[in-house]
């Protein structure tokens, strides 16, 4: 953690789950307006940020929940059970309400992009810049055959949930989210472990965004999303990098900026280089 910090959590108990979250606050820092970071799944919000976190210079409050499905953040019952995006989106807003937080910025991972784009359909101004990595829903323009890959996976889901290993699964999961990544075994050990920590959880969120992409009418969520950068690695597949270019040619609002030498995996890639694409942009009288 970077010096100046004050590290603050707790759990914000709602009638079916209890919702862990960390806000770190300092005094030095010129952007007074709260950071929100959303994870991606089968990650706690402090693996996947912690990297980045040392990196940030300017904003002086950020607020990390873990969502739905992983981190600290469980079932009354201490199960994994299943869920809904509007249910990851209640958590959120309810956990905003409750921190007293009226505006923000936001940034958001995968399944935490998707989750970054509903939440704005919801708040509306209240968010202010977004930052979507690699945002899912977001992976190809054909939005058909983004539907029917999706099938490809509830198939891994399937395995993590209800295989002899959750491992293969992962592996799976890995082939397709990320299918031109360094297949070095360290790399590749260390991922599959992270994610099949809490594997059920896992799954559930993988379920959890095929619902939301086969339900969500993608246009309207875009035309509700405004002051954004997305982020895509340069050896994430070719599909994903031109529909995001398509979108900053074709929206008002929206840049693209493609990362070279990263994979899906670009917040433990890259977190110095995020942390700064993340306030270089933001002008220093943030209110």
């Amino acid at each position: 953690m970077a010096k100046g910090w004050q590290q603050l959590h707790g759990r914000m108990a709602r009638v079916d789950q209890c919702v862990y979250w960390q806000r770190l606050v300092r005094a030095e820092g010129d952007l007074t307006r709260p950071l929100l970071l959303l994870h991606g799944a089968g990650l706690s919000g402090a693996v996947c940020w912690g990297g980045l976190l040392p990196h940030l210079s300017r904003y002086r409050d950020v607020l990390i929940p873990d969502l739905r499905g992983a981190g600290r953040t469980v079932h009354p019952g201490g199960r994994d059970v299943p869920f809904s995006m509007a249910d990851v989106i209640d958590d959120i807003s309810e956990l905003l309400d409750q921190q007293q937080i009226a505006d923000m910025d936001i940034a958001g991972y995968s399944f935490g992009g998707l989750a970054a784009m509903l939440l704005k359909a919801r708040l509306g101004e209240r968010i202010h810049h977004m930052t979507l990595l690699e945002p899912a829903l977001l992976e190809r323009m054909d939005r058909a055959l983004t539907i029917r890959v999706r099938d490809e996976y509830s198939a891994a889901a399937r395995i993590i949930r209800e295989g002899e290993s959750p491992v293969e699964g992962v592996g799976h999961f890995l082939d397709l989210i990320s299918p031109h990544r360094t297949r070095d075994s360290r790399v590749e050990e260390v991922a599959v472990r992270r994610l099949a920590r809490r594997h059920e959880g896992f799954a559930h969120a993988l379920d959890c965004v095929t619902a939301a992409i086969s339900t969500t009418c993608r246009e309207t969520l875009l035309s509700c999303q405004h002051d954004v950068i997305s982020v895509v690695g340069g050896n994430s597949p070719q599909s994903m990098k031109d529909y995001h270019h398509h979108l900053a040619e074709t929206r008002t609002g929206w840049s693209f900026h493609e990362l070279p030498d990263t994979d899906h995996s670009l917040p433990f890639q890259k977190p110095r280089f995020l942390a700064g694409l993340i306030e270089r942009r933001i002008s220093a009288d943030n209110p």
